[in-house]
């Protein structure tokens, strides 16, 4: 879709008023859907200006936009940055870190028309009042930044964000815009399905980031791992240019603190950051990153979503971590300038079994038995809130139970409430019980394909972009297997099954064709996750056509 001359003028001039003087096509295309009613899927690359779609959109729109994110840091940020960039729109955020008087104050800008754009959490949209108020409102669009979020399992899942499309709709159904830079094509389903997005405009630009230079390190032992750590970060640290920062990525929050003492023994100036810090701790650890006052900052994945430091030249990851996407997500980080980047994983196989640990959602069948009974004994459509207000349950507890009667269709979301699929509570339980095995099984394929990319022999970016659902034409020459000459020239096989294509399976049904390669083809399932078949019992024993 391409916009009018005056759509496209209109844009232009809009970037133009706001500091984005050079508009990619993806996000001008976006922008004009938006205008024109449309609900827009962005997927574009880390540093690729996702933000500016909905920031563009809601200075030419009438009404408030609203922006959904998952943290009050990145909302702190994005607030910050426009109010530097241009004094003719401003931005305001509600969150539970704002007392009462400056929320009030946030929600008094925006009914004055003094604000137009409004940051929220995904917990902050579920809540009644801030529904209510918004319908009041005629809001105009409601992004959703890191959408892929929605598709989250195991530790990082918070059900508020499957409740989004629940939101959209209950304040009168504006356009929605979903920006994601980690979206493969099973995750992109999910984000159209779970928002109730109708006819999305998709633009999708490449994932490719090729001055990012990506390296796998192994190791056999522990302590080894830790000196070869230490010994990465010291000595790309002395080769930082002043204001240039690190990351270094660890799988506890107390290996941050490890971590960081350890470098700082050999000079570097580190700082940990992890969820479990003071408010106070976590912006400073933030404000040295961004001023560039600190050499590295050592963080959990609780660090970094939706930063904007164009001069972070390496992340180093002392651990695998739980999926290619959220890898991606993590090292997107660096390179943002444009000049030369690392992204560097040091890799033990065994590590991977905290993953696989994350990766797990036990069921609650107390939950589930008491969330489905207190639908299905009410003939008119119950609220999640009302849920989350059980006895039988914790909020937390009943929404993630609510979330999984969802996945296995015993109950539905209609006319603003869950109603029950007329079935047995014991037999919705069990339905809810298989729906969770199914999204473990999904979850742990995903670290399987973290040990493929860490393991492979193939250039490691051909492996990454694959996965993400973009076909490169051959070797990148850019990371560690292309140096060494282990990667050769891609071998697609006999081209029977190329990425993308739709392959049925005799016991797994429908599934898109990730990659291909002479002997193997790996598919995603949606009920398996990922599996890597061969090639030879694919053919000879007719199980796929």
């Amino acid at each position: 879709m391409s916009p009018s001359s005056d759509t496209a003028h209109r844009v232009d001039t809009a970037g133009s008023a706001l500091g984005y003087t050079e508009l990619h096509p993806a996000q001008r295309d976006s922008v004009a859907a938006l205008a024109g009613g449309r609900d827009v899927l962005a997927l574009l690359a880390s540093g690729y200006g996702k933000s500016a779609i909905y920031q563009i959109a809601a200075s030419i729109l009438d009404g408030p936009t609203v922006v959904v994110t998952p943290l009050i840091a990145l909302q702190r940020d994005q607030v910050e940055s426009l109010r530097r960039r241009t004094g003719e729109m401003r931005a305001v955020a509600v969150h539970s870190e704002q007392t009462t008087s400056q929320n009030d104050d946030a929600w008094r800008s925006l009914e004055t028309g003094d604000a137009t754009m409004l940051y929220l959490t995904p917990e902050s949209a579920s809540r009644p009042d801030t529904r209510r108020r918004l319908r009041e409102m005629s809001v105009a669009c409601v992004a959703v930044d890191e959408a892929h979020c929605i598709a989250a399992w195991g530790h990082d899942f918070r059900p508020a964000y499957l409740r989004l499309g629940e939101f959209v709709d209950a304040i009168g159904r504006p356009p929605v815009v979903a920006t994601t830079a980690t979206a493969p094509p099973p995750v992109r389903d999910e984000i159209v399905e779970r928002l109730h997005l109708v006819d999305p405009f998709v633009a999708v630009g490449s994932f490719d980031r090729p001055n990012i230079h990506l390296s796998v390190v192994r190791h056999h032992h522990a302590i080894d791992l830790t000196d070869a750590v230490v010994d990465d970060v010291v000595d790309r640290v002395d080769a930082l240019r002043s204001g240039a920062v690190g990351l270094v990525y660890v799988a506890t929050r107390a290996q941050t603190h490890d971590y960081a003492d350890l470098v700082g023994q050999r000079g570097v100036d580190a700082i940990a950051y992890h969820a479990g810090l003071s408010r106070h701790d976590r912006e400073d650890a933030h404000r040295a990153f961004r001023d560039g006052t600190v050499d590295v900052v050592v963080a959990t994945s609780a660090f970094g979503m939706g930063i904007d430091k164009p001069d972070v030249r390496f992340v180093v990851h002392t651990s695998p971590p739980e999926s290619l996407e959220r890898y991606y997500q993590e090292f997107g980080r660096v390179g943002r300038d444009g000049d030369d980047a690392a992204a560097v994983l040091h890799f033990r196989p065994e590590d991977l079994g905290l993953s696989t640990f994350f990766a797990t959602r036990n069921p609650q069948r107390e939950a589930l038995a008491g969330v489905y009974r207190a639908i299905s004994s009410t003939t008119a459509p119950i609220p999640t809130d009302s849920l989350a207000a059980l006895p039988s349950a914790s909020g937390r507890a009943a929404e993630s139970a609510v979330e999984l009667l969802d996945r296995a269709g015993a109950v539905r979301w209609q006319d603003g409430g869950w109603t029950d699929c007329g079935m047995e509570t014991a037999d919705a339980v069990e339905l809810a019980c298989e729906a969770a095995h199914r999204g473990e099984t999904a979850a742990r394929s995903r670290v399987e394909m973290v040990r493929k990319y860490a393991e492979t022999t193939r250039c490691r970016r051909r492996v990454l972009l694959e996965y993400l659902g973009e076909v490169p034409s051959g070797p990148c020459g850019r990371c560690d297997t292309c140096e060494s000459g282990a990667s050769t020239e891609p071998d697609d096989g006999d081209g029977r099954f190329r990425p993308g294509d739709v392959l049925h399976h005799r016991e797994w049904g429908t599934g898109d064709v990730v990659s291909a390669e002479s002997d193997r083809v790996t598919v995603h399932f949606p009920d398996q996750g990922y599996r890597t078949l061969s090639t030879a019992v694919l053919l000879d024993e007719n199980i796929a056509e």
